[in-house]
């Protein structure tokens, strides 16, 4: 995943946040004009699901990544070692490593995201506030 692709990820998914942040703030604010808690969640599910669709798309690079370099004939001693490091990250930072590898790599973290999305959107219809 490009570092273009990964920081976008990340403000989509700040974004996505921020919108929920913004509830309880909206809500004490008294009545804005044309700003709705169904138009925040729903905004924050749009937000989901456009990055859950990025994720996807870029953690299917990764896999591709490792049918590429797993050739055993071709890498008999494995990966080279830039390629080594972009998937284990640095291993003196165990959380770190493991919050990028599932923000980034796993297929379940899109399919999450969509989900997070899906239900965030289906809950704007329904909210009278």
């Amino acid at each position: 995943m490009k570092a273009s692709q990964r920081l976008f990820l990340v403000i989509l998914i700040i974004v996505a946040f921020g919108f929920l942040i913004a509830i309880p703030l909206s809500l004490e604010a008294g009545p804005v004009q044309h700003l709705t808690v169904a138009k925040l969640v729903g905004s924050s599910g749009l937000v989901f699901d456009i990055a859950g669709i990025i994720q996807l798309e870029a953690s299917g690079a990764f896999d591709s990544l490792l049918e590429r370099y797993g050739d055993i004939e071709r890498y008999p001693y494995g990966p080279p070692s830039h390629i080594t490091r972009q998937i284990i990250d640095n291993p003196d930072a165990p959380i770190r490593t493991a919050a990028r590898n599932f923000i980034f790599f796993e297929h379940r973290t899109g399919i999450l995201l969509l989900l997070i999305g899906f239900f965030l959107q289906l809950s704007a219809v329904w909210i009278w506030i």
